[in-house]
């Protein structure tokens, strides 16, 4: 019989076709079985990572817990210590406290001074208001007239009133400016203005980084009374935004930045009983607090 060789041309490519065929869908089914393999592979790498991340978070909130516990008890135990630190530190000192911030709350500094036996003589919170008091002729021509002077320049009143009212609580006084004063929301007062004085504390700080009260009102206070050889201090919370601190050291005055606090407190306390420095918690400290050494 004679072989159509067209016919075995075409036998001889249809076999290696279908071997082609089939190496090629072994070789899919290969691919595919190894990309199982490797998506399962990953799953359980992803999932046992996820255990141990979920397992380091309960460790870290264990930790927390128990640091916030400890936190906790140390301020028990720094509350409970504190009055029979403070108790009768400073008896027989009279205070003065003037606040320069209308941004920050010090209603504990009275009780802290009181709790270390002094007496708080008079609270005189100077408002905002009086960098703004130049526009005030009243107030103007009353200052005039007190300083004998014949005019005065709009730049210099805010630094003017914070001189009259330092000047009127350092030589136990209350004029009739600081009655102006108070009746038109400059200041507010509270406390006996008539009693010698032999600490004043300066609280202050603010949240506008462009109010400069710093300079027109807590630098002319401090200036006034240290004139009469009465000590200052200066002090404020350890969260205000703009600190006054580093213009207060410029006074050579001591300071406590962080007078909110148990800490703070007790480095008042001190600082009045003669350990000066600047003390608390922020970079314009030299110590966080005074040391008996």
């Amino acid at each position: 019989m004679i072989v159509n060789i067209k016919f075995y041309v075409i036998t001889i490519a249809s076999i290696f076709l279908a071997l082609g065929v089939g190496i090629f869908i072994g070789f899919n089914l290969d691919s595919q079985e190894l990309y199982v393999e490797q998506q399962n592979s990953l799953i359980e790498e992803m999932t046992q990572r996820f255990d141990e991340i979920k397992q380091e978070n309960i460790d870290l909130n264990n930790k927390l817990n128990d640091l916030q516990n400890n936190l906790n008890l140390y301020e028990k135990y720094t509350n409970t210590l504190f009055p029979m630190f403070a108790k009768d530190r400073l008896n027989g000192l009279n205070v003065a406290i003037i606040e320069t911030s209308d941004d920050y709350i010090y209603s504990s500094l009275k009780n802290t001074l009181t709790s270390a036996g002094a007496a708080v003589t008079n609270i005189t919170s100077i408002h905002s208001k009086v960098k703004d008091s130049a526009s005030d002729q009243v107030l103007k021509d009353m200052i005039k007239k007190k300083l004998q002077f014949d005019s005065v320049d709009d730049k210099d009143m805010p630094g003017l009133v914070s001189q009259i009212i330092a000047d009127n609580i350092a030589t136990n006084k209350y004029d009739d400016i600081m009655k102006y004063l108070a009746y038109n929301g400059y200041i507010e007062t509270y406390g006996n203005y008539s009693q010698a004085i032999d600490y004043v504390i300066i609280a202050g700080g603010s949240l506008d980084e462009d109010d400069n009260l710093s300079a027109l009102i807590d630098i002319p206070v401090i200036r006034t009374i240290k004139k009469y050889q009465i000590p200052v201090i200066g002090v404020e919370r350890s969260d205000v935004k703009i600190s006054y601190i580093d213009s207060y050291k410029k006074e050579k005055i001591s300071t406590v930045d962080n007078v909110e606090h148990v800490i703070g407190e007790t480095s008042l306390i001190l600082v009045m009983q003669g350990m000066d420095g600047n003390f608390g918690i922020k970079e314009s400290a030299s110590a966080l607090m005074p040391s008996a050494n």
